[in-house]
């Protein structure tokens, strides 16, 4: 007859068992993330990143998709086997505009699809401009907009209607801004003295443009 000891490792022992297969997930790995550069300048080329969401039984091939070829193509496929549970990709943009564009880049299987935003712009150092508030009182007498870039010493200037608002005063890593006006508004532009440009609805937009 065990021992108490020997029968309470026993029967830890047994517990283990079904929560190992438990855990163990059902099916075939899937794409879990893309890694990409946030911007690349037209004309050069950057290497991207996917992850599977766990190290595959079998070779995998996942298929990848530029959703604007015009501007950005990647390689049609990775294919990921044990050990590696990411792959590396080419990405090659072309110089076809002078304004900031951006392109969806995608990886997919059967069953489960990842993407990433890439921004094509036209010269080094360009920011992007994000306006993460523009909200006017009830009288349309005064806008309040906070905005960000992404590359450090910009100066940004608000405009509405192509009219110069005012320029954006610099709070750590916002810019903000409070500004009269003589009429209604229904959007406001900001412009980066880098070449970045971002627009937004006003009062009901609730997502920031390029421009």
């Amino acid at each position: 007859m065990p021992s108490r000891l020997a029968a309470a490792l026993l029967g830890a022992a047994a517990l283990l068992v079904p929560a190992a297969a438990a855990g163990a997930p059902a099916g075939p790995a899937v794409p879990e993330s893309i890694t990409l550069p946030t911007k690349i300048v037209g004309g050069e080329s950057t290497t991207g990143t996917l992850c599977l969401d766990r190290v595959p039984d079998a070779p995998t091939e996942v298929l990848l998709f530029s959703d604007n070829t015009f501007l950005v193509e990647v390689q049609p496929s990775v294919t990921i086997a044990a050990p590696d549970q990411c792959a590396d990709f080419t990405v090659t943009s072309f110089a076809r505009f002078p304004t900031t564009e951006s392109v969806v880049i995608l990886g997919f299987t059967p069953d489960v699809q990842v993407q990433r935003v890439l921004f094509v712009i036209p010269t080094a150092g360009v920011d992007l401009i994000e306006i993460t508030k523009a909200d006017v009182n009830k009288n349309f007498s005064k806008v309040s907009i906070t905005a960000t870039s992404d590359e450090p010493g910009a100066v940004l200037t608000a405009f509405s209607g192509g009219v110069e608002l005012g320029v954006l005063e610099q709070k750590g890593d916002r810019y903000v801004g409070r500004f009269d006006l003589t009429q209604p508004i229904n959007n406001v532009e900001v412009v980066s003295s880098l070449g970045g440009c971002a627009q937004r609805a006003v009062p009901f937009g609730n997502n920031s443009n390029l421009c």
